[in-house]
């Protein structure tokens, strides 16, 4: 099987307080606007490593034990954080590759989760 190929993008993330950053994001996630954000200017600063992004948790019900990924929220509110909205995210299950959708089913395993400052290991000065 071929290597997973990423295509990434230059993405806006939005943080809690406001100001705008520039960051990478997945291209095939992005395309479904669903996460927030925008295409990102080159003048924009890049992501500190400061800020760990907020995160939503989702959930795919259809398969025993279900399936959960966490994928960054570029800016809120957006389209995902609906209950009952979904995304469809590439994944590898048992060395096969293939498209998935995934739910916000908003139980108590899915959820934002909040930014966080400072990340952990990250130089401060």
């Amino acid at each position: 099987m071929p290597p997973m190929v990423h295509n990434f993008i230059s993405w806006t993330y939005t943080d809690d307080a406001g100001r705008h950053w520039r960051t990478k994001a997945l291209k095939g996630i992005t395309d479904q606007n669903k996460m927030g954000g925008a295409p990102a200017a080159a003048s924009l600063p890049a992501l500190p490593p400061t800020i760990k992004p907020r995160r939503i948790q989702l959930i795919r019900t259809r398969v025993i034990p279900p399936l959960r990924r966490s994928i960054v929220v570029y800016s809120v509110p957006c389209p995902i954080m609906t209950v009952g909205a979904t995304v469809s995210l590439t994944c590898t299950l048992a060395g096969v590759q293939s498209v998935l959708t995934f739910q916000n089913a908003q139980s108590p395993r899915t959820v934002l989760v909040p930014e966080r400052h400072p990340r952990k290991g990250a130089v401060t000065s």
